[in-house]
């Protein structure tokens, strides 16, 4: 389900084994879908203002920036499940955290989880319960030194890391590795970091091309996931690793923000 919340918000959620039950009071379904997900974020119900059941409707569009949105979500959904097993094996919560770090809005280069945090500039967001166990099992022991003594100085208050472009390029050759491996080239950072905004929130973003010829389809998306996990492990946040298309606007934009690793 892609919620548009007003002219300029898309929320994404994914919620498996839909019963006509459900259906039969659609906008207290959706309201709750949606609130379960703020809150899964950190982030309080009223974020994009109240949410009212009765004013819940399903709308069609013929908006092909929407429409594509929509496409890529559903196609990132299924190939995500099948690289997990099934929807049986699948953590729902987690393919939603991934989804709307993964998609961008139909109205420009930006994700869902941005979008919805744009709107409490003042709000310090606490990271959900499974951000902290991932840090608690994650941070400190999977950096080593010198990052590790880096992680002790930089953890904020929710226990996540901020780290800067260079201490991200201290690991340099520990990214080319995990990179090359994959068959990944030409990496650059880009985003929050470069840009010296990273909060606790913030993910690490790198920008990669592919050897030819790249992977395609399953092992397209498995190799993005691979490179993020171990990324994510070695630097002791979250990795969003990016291949863009230089012609798009999009990718011209992150192109002129990108500097080499």
């Amino acid at each position: 389900m892609l919620a548009d919340l007003d002219t300029d918000n898309e929320f994404s959620v994914f919620q498996p084994d839909v019963i006509k039950a459900d259906l039969s009071r659609l906008g207290n379904f959706v309201v709750f879908l949606i609130e379960r997900e703020l809150r899964s974020e950190g982030l309080p119900v009223d974020t994009f203002g109240p949410l009212e059941p009765d004013k819940v409707v399903i709308g069609l569009t013929a908006d092909r920036s929407v429409l594509g949105c929509m496409n890529e979500m559903a196609y990132a959904s299924r190939v995500d499940i099948a690289i997990h097993g099934g929807l049986f094996r699948r953590d729902a919560a987690e393919l939603n955290r991934r989804l709307r770090r993964d998609i961008h809005s139909p109205r420009g280069y930006e994700r869902p989880i941005d979008i919805a945090r744009r709107h409490l500039p003042a709000l310090h967001v606490v990271s959900s319960q499974r951000d902290d166990a991932w840090t608690q099992s994650h941070t400190l022991e999977s950096a080593q030194p010198p990052l590790a003594e880096l992680a002790r100085n930089r953890l904020t208050e929710n226990g996540r890391m901020q780290l800067s472009v260079g201490q991200v390029r201290a690991r340099r050759e520990a990214i080319g590795r995990i990179l090359e491996s994959a068959g990944a080239t030409n990496p650059r950072l880009f985003g929050s970091v470069v840009r010296g905004v990273a909060d606790e929130e913030s993910d690490v973003d790198i920008l990669i091309e592919f050897r030819e010829p790249g992977p395609q389809g399953f092992a397209y998306f498995g190799a993005l996931d691979r490179m993020e996990h171990e990324l994510g492990r070695l630097l002791g946040a979250p990795v969003h690793v990016s291949v863009v298309d230089p012609d798009a606007p999009a990718g011209r934009r992150i192109l002129a923000e990108a500097v080499p690793l």
